[in-house]
């Protein structure tokens, strides 16, 4: 019982700092087609919230990357963006080789 405390103390230390706070948008973007981030290039979404205005969610169903929102070359980052509810892919990052922040 003492382990099982020490380790319950331990995850809520560990998990007191972390923000439950969603983020708000601070505009709106819709794309007709996927938006490419090239190979090195940083793209900074500035917190808006981006979907597709070509596409509407259809639940679990998957496309590819031509139905996302971004799609990031090798060596991209993408950063502060919220993806909204009219895509069916949101990020494609194929090569594994990208960054994604916030």
């Amino acid at each position: 019982m003492a382990r099982f405390i020490s380790l319950l103390c331990a995850v809520l230390a560990a998990t007191a700092s972390v923000s439950s706070a969603w983020p708000t948008s601070k505009g709106s973007v819709r794309y007709k087609e996927v938006k490419v981030i090239k190979k090195g290039e940083t793209f900074d979404g500035g917190m808006k919230t981006y979907q597709r205005s070509d596409i509407k969610c259809s639940g679990q169903s998957e496309g590819g990357w031509r139905d996302a929102v971004f799609k990031l070359e090798p060596g991209a980052k993408l950063k502060n963006v919220i993806i909204g509810p009219d895509q069916r892919e949101g990020v494609h990052c194929d090569d594994n080789d990208c960054t994604v922040e916030n």
